[in-house]
């Protein structure tokens, strides 16, 4: 059984790849190690929050939660209420007792004279997840994470990572892409520990995950019950009026979504192996592009997502959460 340790700064395309994960994890088809936390979308507490809030209705509360870093590498954190919405899942908003989880559920002490509860680090989540056996990393948020913890991203089998713009237009500024925008230090420290360890790295970059989309239709054939349904209804019309207004048409783009799939060799896909360094533009945001060939030396060489079919991933996220509603 293949296990996954999930990296997410939740965001409602985060939402959707959490739903999908947590639906496998439940159904027995994969192991969802742990989910950690980054700041990006919103602030990492509210990251935290959403995301023990999606686990719960997912009906997976065994899965831990870690808290990550508050902050990028060296710049202040820019977040995208315009985007998400103001707590990162568009109309939606947890109730006040699932950030009360996130301390009574922390897990046991590091003093263990102590009977505290207390929150779980990224860290503890990690390690627990190795310790328990082989696993695999996938980072839809900014590498802030990746960047701080290189000694255990190279206990992971592999990386899979959605951000940057590879030889494509940028979303952010014409030639970044969110996530890579946000922290473009852990970007240049990514890649250089990819370099230099020899990472098993995938990147799904803007290029192929903008053709992944969500409409109006996919929800309903999708009819999840309750809560669950109620909060990806209101997380997804916020973001549906987002693309809109962005001339996108009332759709949205959920790049998260195919990443997690990707790192689970759940659908079928094209990859393309490249040199890659950081590149900052003349804003300072970060730019990947394939090395030039003199630069291949201090260039790391990663499996660069280049072509994947939508309507296999359509499918794949129908049959998936087909098993979060009860048949009638």
């Amino acid at each position: 059984m293949r296990r996954l340790v999930a990296d997410v700064d939740t965001g409602i395309d985060d939402m959707l790849a959490l739903i999908y994960l947590a639906a496998r994890h439940r159904a027995g088809e994969i192991e969802l190690a742990g989910v950690t936390t980054v700041a990006g979308n919103t602030t990492v507490e509210n990251v935290a929050v959403n995301t023990r809030w999606v686990l719960d209705l997912c009906g997976c509360p065994d899965i831990p939660v870690g808290v990550g870093p508050a902050v990028p590498v060296s710049i202040p954190l820019t977040t995208t209420p315009e985007t998400h919405g103001d707590y990162g899942l568009g109309y939606a908003r947890p109730p006040r007792e699932v950030g009360e989880r996130l301390l009574v559920d922390g897990g046991e002490p590091t003093d263990h004279k102590s009977t505290a509860s207390r929150t779980l680090t990224t860290t503890d989540v990690w390690e627990a997840a190795l310790q328990d056996g082989p696993a695999d990393l996938v980072a839809t948020g900014p590498l802030t994470s990746v960047a701080m913890n290189p000694e255990l991203v190279s206990r992971f089998d592999s990386l899979t990572i959605m951000g940057g713009a590879v030889e494509y237009r940028g979303n952010t500024t014409p030639t970044a892409e969110w996530n890579f925008w946000v922290d473009p230090d852990a970007v240049a420290m990514t890649l250089n520990e990819a370099r230099q360890r020899d990472w098993d790295v995938t990147l799904c970059h803007l290029g192929v995950t903008e053709t992944i989309m969500v409409t109006p239709d996919d929800i309903a054939r999708w009819d999840l019950m309750g809560e669950l349904g109620t909060l990806v209804k209101d997380a997804l019309r916020f973001y549906f009026e987002f693309h809109d207004n962005e001339g996108i048409g009332y759709c949205a783009q959920v790049h998260d979504l195919l990443a997690v799939m990707v790192a689970l060799d759940a659908v079928s896909y094209g990859i393309a192996d490249k040199a890659l360094v950081a590149v900052p533009d003349d804003r300072g945001a970060i730019t990947t592009v394939a090395a030039a060939d003199g630069g291949r030396e201090k260039a790391a060489t990663i499996h660069v997502l280049d072509s994947v079919d939508p309507d296999d991933v359509r499918a794949e996220t129908q049959r998936v959460f087909a098993t979060l509603t009860p048949s009638r």
